[in-house]
């Protein structure tokens, strides 16, 4: 029973108490949704930004070891330059893998250019070379190969290889005779993009330990890469990067080549890399960059982080 005097809501009330309720609760859930799209979207980058750090940090120790104990410097940083596609980048490191520790120039006793065999000089082979990759040097220091060792025989200072692990130089094999010339145990490492899966853009990096090219950043969309050449000797890399070749880099404008610079004269390597989201963002309207000697992309929904870094070269030059 109800008391005297009191009354109940009406329908109406009710129903403006209701229409109220559900505005304030379409409120909390709109700013709930948009709370969870701005977190994930923060998360995306935080993880794009994470992978840019952690592939330069590899990358740039690798760039700094490259070259010397025997590894010409024509050999040492080998680019494959696209103004299309994302560049690739060779690093050759010396290694040692028999005593003593430090990397060894080993002399080649014989080699006619035919056999798959090579003499090297007396005490300088161990059972660990096999797998591992060297570089051949003819005596005259003009032709070179990568190649990998498959059998050592100790007792006669004699290894067994596959020729053109990459074409450095020469075309054809060994086909040069590289008797009284050099071998020096070196690590190859291959940076390459993988585009194979669009969704899913993939930095590679290649040991060449029989493993293949393994995942080192996901969603890397692209690797632009420039060589600096102290062509006068001054110990300052001029970049200007307006028009071709009016400066000391080579590949950060379109239309360059390395084909004429003096090895000898690079001095460091410039790497720009660039990242992008997992998902599209529909409310956002982006495109790969123009960077170095490469145009940007069309219009897309990727939000996109670039970092880059100049890198010398420690044991190339002064």
């Amino acid at each position: 029973m109800t008391g005297k005097g009191e009354k109940g809501f009406t329908l109406i009330e009710l129903l403006v108490a209701m229409l109220l309720g559900l505005v304030v609760l379409a409120g909390i859930y709109s700013f709930y949704v948009s709370s969870g799209q701005v977190y994930a979207l923060q998360d995306q980058l935080l993880e794009t930004q994470q992978n840019l750090r952690i592939a330069l940090e590899l990358l740039v120790e690798d760039v700094q070891v490259a070259g010397g104990n025997g590894i010409p410097a024509a050999a040492a940083v080998t680019v494959t330059n696209f103004s299309t596609a994302p560049d690739s980048l060779d690093l050759l490191s010396p290694v040692s893998v028999c005593p003593p520790s430090t990397p060894q120039v080993i002399p080649i006793v014989t080699y006619d250019g035919v056999e798959a065999n090579m003499t090297l000089s007396s005490g300088s082979t161990c059972p660990a070379m096999v797998g591992k990759v060297g570089i051949a040097v003819t005596a005259d220091g003009l032709d070179y190969r990568t190649m990998q060792i498959t059998t050592v025989t100790t007792t006669t200072n004699t290894i067994t290889f596959t020729s053109g692990v990459s074409p450095l130089y020469s075309t054809g094999g060994l086909a040069a005779n590289y008797t009284n010339g050099t071998l020096a145990l070196v690590r190859k490492v291959e940076y390459t993009i993988d585009l194979a899966v669009a969704a899913k853009p993939v930095l590679r990096r290649n040991l060449y330990d029989g493993t293949g090219a393994q995942p080192l950043a996901n969603y890397i969309e692209d690797m632009q890469v420039s060589l600096g050449y102290d062509r006068n000797g001054d110990g300052i890399l001029t970049e200007v990067g307006v028009a071709a070749n009016d400066d000391e880099w080579v590949f950060n404008v379109a239309g360059e080549s390395n084909a004429t610079e003096a090895p000898t004269n690079l001095r460091e390597v410039k790497v720009i890399l660039v990242g992008r989201t997992r998902l599209q963002d529909s409310k956002f309207q982006g495109s790969l960059p123009a960077i170095l000697d490469r145009g940007g992309g069309g219009t897309d929904g990727y939000r996109r982080k670039i970092n880059g870094t100049r890198v010398k070269i420690r044991n190339l030059g002064t």
